[in-house]
């Protein structure tokens, strides 16, 4: 893997360990040439199947909500008639599109992902290259569990939200 930024021609490796690739702290390598996660140990579609739960908790209630995290609104609002049955009657739920990788790797950081900041191209499928994007962690697992937390958390904190805390007198 390359970093098209840099002034050198090594490879980009692990932040971690600093190992060339094949490390035991890859948490995503996405191939952002075509869509799909290609190593690692998260499955973006993980993030699909919480958030379509979440969907089809508020479906189920009639309410209508407005997201906090506008892609996650931008996803609600796609949900038609057709789809909220479908969403209603699956046994697992689907979403009409899958979440943007941007906000994936979001989660990701914010529960102590690394991602590298550079331009990434790859070339070991062969002569094509393909623009990548790449996140490492101390604890992959542990890291990805807790993106997931956080995402379930935000959406409850949307279904739910916690009661406002009442000033007593004299609180500023």
């Amino acid at each position: 893997m390359k970093d098209e930024s840099s002034e050198d021609d090594s490879d980009v490796g692990c932040p971690i360990c600093e190992s060339g690739s094949g490390c035991d702290h890859l948490l995503l390598f996405f191939d952002a040439t075509d869509g799909r996660a290609d190593g690692g140990v998260v499955d973006p579609y993980d993030f699909d199947e919480i958030v379509a739960k979440a969907f089809v908790k508020v479906l189920k209630e009639g309410t209508d909500l407005n997201w906090h995290d506008w892609r996650i609104n931008e996803l609600f609002e796609q949900i038609d008639d057709e789809w909220a049955a479908t969403m209603l009657t699956a046994t697992t739920p689907e979403l009409p599109e899958s979440l943007p990788i941007d906000f994936v790797f979001e989660l990701l950081d914010v529960a102590g992902g690394a991602e590298h900041s550079g331009s990434l191209f790859d070339q070991s499928g062969g002569y094509c290259e393909s623009a990548v994007r790449v996140s490492y962690a101390e604890d992959p697992v542990a890291t990805f569990e807790k993106a997931k937390h956080l995402l379930e958390d935000r959406l409850e904190n949307d279904i739910n939200p916690p009661p406002k805390r009442r000033r007593k007198r004299g609180e500023a």
